[in-house]
């Protein structure tokens, strides 16, 4: 059934992803995390929209997350793990490497989730 629902994931955040103007890590930061920024601040000028786009932020990361945790052996999610730590491992990575926000927003979030929660070798 896991691999089922990640099969359906895998093929669902791509295009989800398109549908809602998340392509690139420029999109995220812009239209993902600077309006969540924004809404928390109290500085929104259209509340309404920028929720709608702030869902599509959480919605993306939840996709992306879950297909990688059941798709990509290279990743040992913390089960505990919540919908904020994820973001915030997503939103300091892509702080940290500039250079890299024109890459596509799930490449970039498979490789912070990597680099954050890296299996350990069972060797």
């Amino acid at each position: 059934m896991k691999k089922i629902l990640a099969a359906v994931l895998a093929l669902a955040v791509p295009h989800a992803a398109g549908a809602f103007g998340i392509s690139t890590g420029n999109d995220l930061v812009q239209q993902g995390f600077h309006v969540e920024r924004r809404i928390n601040d109290g500085l929104s000028q259209n509340p309404a929209a920028d929720r709608e786009l702030l869902g599509h932020l959480n919605g993306f990361v939840i996709g992306s997350v879950l297909m990688l945790a059941h798709t990509d052996p290279r990743v040992c999610m913390p089960k505990d793990g919540t919908l904020q730590q994820h973001k915030a491992v997503i939103r300091r990575y892509l702080e940290s490497n500039p250079a890299l926000l024109g890459r596509h927003a799930s490449v970039l979030v498979r490789e912070a989730m990597i680099q954050a929660f890296p299996c350990k070798d069972k060797s």
